[in-house]
């Protein structure tokens, strides 16, 4: 199977989401269990194309669409495209916590691959805040692979944190374990 991995953000530039008092970011964070993903589904034989950039859908001035990563997946012809994030909400710091994945609404395969990776990131310790609908993301709508946008904790909040830090390889196998 050819397997797309978007960490999201971007390590250089926007890198969204962060916790100051850690002094760490989403963008580095999901880049490591993006790569330890990666390196698991490779040993288990899986084609993996790996894009990480800002640019979902060229909107960025300096990229076309080509070159942005809904644009570089659907060129690849993946058969599942998995998007990594650390979730934040403004004001709610602390209090937010848990994982949740998102799929393109009318995309079966989308909903059991989603369902399953929450299953397995629950089963790690983090909060079940549900599988959603992600029909406002550009990254599970027009990617024409079966897509998830998977927000694996809260940065900011200090048990999810702590999970994203030091059980990244437990992170990424579970995902590896929900992809069949």
């Amino acid at each position: 199977m050819k397997i797309g991995i978007n960490p999201g953000h971007d390590t250089g530039g926007h890198v969204g989401a962060v916790n100051p008092a850690k002094g760490v970011d989403e963008g580095h964070i999901v880049l490591q269990i993006g790569i330890l993903l990666q390196e698991i589904l490779q040993q288990k034989g899986h084609e993996v194309v790996f894009i990480q950039q800002d640019n979902l859908r060229g909107e960025a001035p300096y990229f076309n669409y080509k070159d942005s990563v809904v644009g570089f997946l659907n060129a690849q012809h993946t058969d599942v495209n998995i998007s990594l994030h650390c979730n934040a909400w403004q004001g709610a710091d602390e209090d937010a916590e848990g994982t949740e994945t998102f799929y393109y609404s009318t995309n079966e395969k989308g909903l059991a691959l989603a369902a399953d990776i929450q299953t397995e990131l629950v089963r790690l310790g983090f909060a079940n805040r549900g599988v959603k609908h992600g029909d406002g993301q550009s990254f599970v709508r027009d990617t024409t692979a079966t897509s998830v946008l998977v927000e694996i904790g809260f940065i900011r909040n200090s048990h999810d944190v702590n999970l994203l830090l030091n059980h990244q390889k437990e992170i990424a196998e579970a995902i590896a374990r929900a992809i069949k």
